[in-house]
């Protein structure tokens, strides 16, 4: 059968997306897809990323541009100690004034779920599309239950119960039953939550003041994935 004269199927035509403020990104439309277009917090150039809606996109570059004014503000503030200084005591003309102490920058008051997204862009272009699927369901299952969490209240007994939680099928977020996961996907998960802690630390100035995961991806304190034998 010819089927060389079958019409071929219609793209859909995507709405126009709105525009948004002056240095805020811009979304625009290609090859199907809402891309926002945006500049890279850790190396500063020009940096994409695609989405299958409109809405996932203002929603990105929203989180993007809060990451951004508030590493503006930690310059302005904490990275260059001004917010940190303590005033020397008043001290006679006569007398030599006592050396200002200054505290260490603290790291910075983020969510879980923030560091995800940072995490995200930062290997963002580094990342073959066969590796983002497979990273995507536990960043996003991560993000799920201990997303809106500060990370440095974050501990490992937070991922203990998270591991615990997927193992016996329970989500306690809806409160359901779920199918439970298997020990090696969990491991990935946790894999992946050491990986955003350990750039969270190494980063300047800290996302994180520790990383709760280090443990328990450790060789040995993993959960044991099924062994089966051939029959």
């Amino acid at each position: 059968m010819d089927t060389s004269a079958r019409p071929r199927p219609r793209r859909r035509r995507l709405p126009k997306p709105k525009p948004r403020g002056y240095g805020r990104g811009s979304i625009s439309i290609q090859d199907g897809a809402y891309v926002a277009t945006y500049k890279s917090l850790e190396t500063g150039r020009g940096a994409r990323r695609s989405f299958a809606s409109e809405q996932e996109a203002h929603v990105f570059l929203d989180q993007w541009y809060a990451e951004k004014q508030r590493r503006k503000l930690w310059t302005e503030r904490g990275g260059m100690h001004a917010g940190w200084m303590i005033p020397a005591p008043v001290q006679a003309p006569a007398l030599v004034p006592s050396p200002v102490r200054r505290r260490p920058p603290a790291p910075a008051r983020v969510t879980f779920g923030e560091l995800i997204d940072g995490w995200r862009a930062f290997k963002l272009g580094t990342v073959r599309a066969t590796t983002w699927r497979n990273y995507e369901p536990s960043l996003r299952a991560l993000a799920y239950y201990l997303g809106d969490r500060r990370a440095d209240e974050l501990t490992e007994t937070h991922f203990i119960k998270y591991r615990q939680a997927r193992e016996k099928g329970l989500d306690w977020v809806a409160k359901t039953q779920i199918p439970p996961l298997k020990p090696i996907t969990i491991n990935q998960h946790l894999d992946r939550a050491n990986a955003i802690f350990e750039w969270a630390t190494a980063s300047s100035p800290p996302l994180a003041a520790e990383n709760p995961v280090a443990r328990l991806v450790k060789r040995g304190n993993k959960l044991k994935a099924e062994e089966f034998e051939p029959v």
